[in-house]
């Protein structure tokens, strides 16, 4: 701006900035300056819908987001204002799972032909959340993210996250050897993660609760917790470890290990 003031389009990136600083007044007053050198309408729903969605006004941030989706012919634009919108949606919850949902569906294959797989994770993960606020729909949402996950993990596109979003769905889905296979995978992949311990803990948890009692046999998990003990050590607090030690304490209490 200090370079160049008659650009509007600098004026809007300055007022996206500014509202995620929280400084919502003055981004609406450097929108407006945007405006004023002839800002094009797709770039100001743009700024509006970020500005209007740190405000918390959620139904309107949609609307500008929407609309900018609608007027706009630049594809990263567009591309911006569906993940925001995405963004929106998961703010607001599980009430607005299905227009999440929608969206994603709407544009996802548009980008994926480029070889752009953000979309169909993000679906993915949005037809998992569906299956845990649905249970009466809980697998059909469950093979629909799996059908998903499985492409994109087929691509070569494996991340970490892609790899633990696919285990705690087959554990969802009581496939648990599947799980543990793909955990035991993470594990030699990420050494020192304490989290492919963790989860791997919680799902032999899960895999013994679907046993009558006489059948259980917790030492496996015991033996994961061990070693997320081990690498979990001078890392910062995390709840899901605390509940994992009251689980172990309780099997303990109960004679399970003894």
């Amino acid at each position: 701006i200090e370079y160049n003031a008659e650009n509007g389009l600098y004026y809007r990136d300055y007022a996206i900035t500014l509202a995620k600083l929280g400084q919502v007044d003055e981004a609406q007053t450097q929108l407006e300056k945007g405006i004023s050198l002839g800002l094009g309408q797709d770039s100001i729903y743009m700024a509006q819908g970020e500005i209007a969605r740190v405000r918390g006004e959620y139904e309107d941030a949609i609307n500008y987001l929407q609309q900018t989706i609608d007027t706009t012919v630049d594809q990263q634009m567009k591309k911006r204002a569906v993940l925001l919108s995405r963004d929106v949606y998961r703010t607001i919850g599980n009430e607005a799972i299905d227009q999440e949902i929608a969206l994603l569906e709407q544009y996802r294959q548009q980008y994926e032909s480029s070889g752009d797989l953000v979309m169909a994770e993000y679906l993915a993960e949005a037809y998992a959340r569906k299956a845990r606020a649905d249970e009466a729909q809980a697998d059909t949402y469950n093979e629909k993210a799996l059908t998903l996950f499985r492409g994109i993990y087929d691509s070569g596109r494996v991340t970490y996250q892609l790899q633990q979003n696919m285990a705690i769905l087959y554990e969802d889905m009581e496939r648990f050897d599947e799980a543990e296979e793909l955990l035991l995978q993470m594990a030699e992949s990420y050494p020192q993660r304490y989290e492919v311990y963790k989860r791997l803990a919680y799902l032999e948890a899960d895999r013994q609760q679907s046993k009558e009692n006489e059948e259980r046999d917790y030492s496996r998990m015991r033996e994961y917790y061990e070693k997320a003990k081990e690498k979990y050590d001078g890392q910062p607090d995390d709840m899901e470890m605390q509940m994992l030690d009251s689980m172990m304490q309780e099997l303990e209490d109960g004679g399970w290990f003894s």
